[in-house]
């Protein structure tokens, strides 16, 4: 390993030599330690590339509300939260994903009268159908239904009152087969859902 090791330290004397008194010895110094290096085994030390490409993935962000909403709807779902300024999590909470079709998650619907919260039922099973299906068109059967879960069905005035929403919150109305909310009818109903998901600065209906 120090075959040469004399003729090397006979140079490194003569170079120190060379350097003004003051620095000889911690030249002599320096010049030894650079040789010794120099016959030391070169370590290998991996490229940067080799370093990233064995790097762990980042996490990607958390979207963990879109695992249980089925694909078709997420577009729907999120430009709803987006016009409402809401998050989407808070929005897909309340309906029930897990069966097909999906439905509202427990709920209470609220209103002024037992009317009003009819006409507050219809407003929400045409939004949970516009998720659905992209139209705002609510079944006549699904929203009796969700009025006698909310015990605000009341059989003599149910058609009448839908009926008379005609014009207002509903574009269309046929009896026993759905109603279609008008563009009023679908503003008061993401106020609705929004208000449902803890969201208190939304315009008064």
């Amino acid at each position: 390993m120090y075959e040469n090791a004399k003729e090397q330290i006979e140079n490194i004397c003569k170079l120190a030599d060379e350097c003004p008194e003051l620095y000889r010895v911690k030249a002599f110094e320096i010049l030894l330690r650079g040789y010794v290096d120099s016959l030391l085994p070169q370590r290998t030390v991996q490229p940067a590339t080799n370093v990233a490409a064995v790097a762990p993935p980042r996490p990607h962000a958390d979207t963990s509300w879109t695992a249980t909403v089925p694909q078709e709807v997420q577009p729907r779902l999120s430009a709803m939260a987006q016009r409402r300024k809401l998050p989407p999590e808070k929005l897909a909470a309340l309906f029930d994903f897990s069966s097909d079709p999906f439905t509202f998650s427990p709920l209470h619907v609220t209103g002024k009268s037992t009317k009003d919260r009819m006409r507050n039922v219809a407003l929400l099973v045409g939004a949970r159908a516009f998720l659905a299906t992209g139209r705002w068109v609510a079944d006549w059967a699904e929203i009796k239904a969700m009025c006698t879960h909310q015990n605000c069905y009341d059989q003599p005035n149910f058609a009448a009152t839908l009926k008379k929403e005609k014009g207002e919150t509903l574009k269309n109305v046929t009896p026993g087969n759905n109603v279609e909310l008008s563009a009023r009818g679908t503003d008061q109903a993401e106020q609705l859902l929004a208000t449902l998901a803890g969201v208190t600065d939304v315009a008064e209906q």
